[in-house]
C-alpha cells in the first residue's frame, strides 16, 4: 500500500475525526466501509493489501500536531502522522471549511439566549439555591383538541408523571406542543428554561433542529400584532436580529419560539393574545 492510501486508512481507522459532526463521521464511517469493499473486490480479501488494512484497524499508531501553512479560507481541525506496521508512513490533514454567513447568524442567536437565559437567569437564579423537584402533572384536558367533537377517545383525565422526569422528556412526548400550566411562583418559567438549555444543545449540534428563543409575551398586547409580526419585532429589539433575517427565519420556522409571561399580559387582552397564539399555531400546522 502506498504511503498516502495507509496514511488515510489509519487515520479513519483510529477515528481521527475530532471537531466533526456526527453527520460528518457517519460520512467518513461510510467513506471508508466503501473503500475497504473496493480493495477486498479488486484485490481479494485474502491479499496483502486488504490484510495491512485490517492491521491498521488493530493497532494504528498515530501522533498529532496542529497544521501550519494553512489555506486562508480554511482552518486546520488537526495533522496526522500515520504509520503503518507494515511500514510506510505520511501525514493527513484535516481541514475545515469557515462556517456560512447563514451558520454565523444562526451561532450569534443561539449565544445571545444561551447568555441571557441559561447563563443571565437560570443558572443565576439556581446559584446556591437549593433546587426542588417540581412534581409534573399532565392535563390533557387543558387544551383544546378539534378531534374530540368527532372521534370517540379514551378517558384523557390528568395524571402524575414519575418523578424525575426531564421537561424534555414531556415536550418530546407532547410532538412540541407543550402548555406548562402553574400558579405564580411555582416554577413555570424555570422550567421552560430547562427546557430551552436541552434545546439549544439540539440546535448547536444539528440546523435541521429550529433555534429555541424565548419570548416574553407581556409585550405582545401593547400592539396586539398576529404573533409571527410580534415575533420579527422582538428578535430586532431584544436580539438584535434585522428584520429582514429575522422574517426569513419565521417564515421558514427556523425559529422555536418558546413564550413566557402569559400571566402577565393585561387581563383585558390576555383571550385575545391566546387567540393569536393559536392562531400562528394553525398556519404552522398547514405549513408543515
Amino acid at each position: 500500500m502506498d504511503p498516502v492510501t495507509t496514511a488515510i486508512v489509519a487515520a479513519l481507522a483510529a477515528g481521527a475525526t475530532s471537531g466533526v459532526t456526527e453527520a460528518g463521521r457517519k460520512a467518513i464511517a461510510d467513506a471508508y466501509e466503501a473503500l475497504k469493499t473496493l480493495l477486498k473486490k479488486k484485490f481479494g480479501h485474502a491479499s496483502e493489501m486488504v490484510k495491512s488494512v485490517e492491521s491498521l484497524e488493530t493497532s494504528p499508531r498515530l501522533t498529532m500536531r496542529m497544521s501550519e501553512d494553512l489555506p486562508s479560507n480554511q482552518r486546520a481541525i488537526g495533522s496526522y502522522i500515520a504509520q503503518a506496521d507494515r511500514g510506510g508512513s505520511a501525514t493527513v490533514n484535516v481541514y475545515q471549511n469557515p462556517p456560512t454567513l447563514k451558520s454565523q447568524n444562526r451561532q450569534r442567536l443561539l449565544a445571545k439566549v444561551q447568555a441571557f437565559w441559561i447563563k443571565g437567569v437560570l443558572e443565576q437564579s439556581l446559584h446556591d439555591a437549593v433546587v426542588i423537584e417540581l412534581g409534573l402533572h399532565e392535563q390533557p384536558d387543558a387544551v383544546t383538541n378539534p378531534w374530540r367533537l368527532f372521534v370517540e377517545q379514551p378517558d384523557q383525565s390528568g395524571q402524575s408523571l414519575p418523578p424525575g422526569t426531564p421537561i424534555t422528556k414531556v415536550y418530546d412526548d407532547a410532538a412540541g406542543e407543550l402548555l406548562i400550566l402553574g400558579e405564580p411562583g411555582s416554577g413555570k418559567t424555570t422550567l421552560l428554561l430547562q427546557l430551552v438549555r436541552d434545546l439549544l444543545v439540539r440546535a448547536d449540534q444539528e440546523e435541521i433542529h429550529p433555534m429555541p428563543v424565548v419570548f416574553n409575551l407581556s409585550s405582545w398586547a401593547m400592539k396586539r400584532q398576529p404573533i409571527s409580526e410580534w415575533l420579527i419585532e422582538e428578535l430586532n429589539m431584544k436580539y438584535q436580529v434585522p428584520h429582514k433575517l429575522g422574517q426569513s427565519w419565521v417564515d421558514a420556522d427556523q425559529v422555536l419560539p418558546l413564550l413566557d409571561g402569559l400571566d402577565e399580559v393585561t387581563p383585558a387582552y390576555r383571550g385575545a393574545c391566546i387567540d393569536a397564539i393559536n392562531a400562528y399555531a394553525a398556519i404552522r400546522c398547514c405549513k408543515s
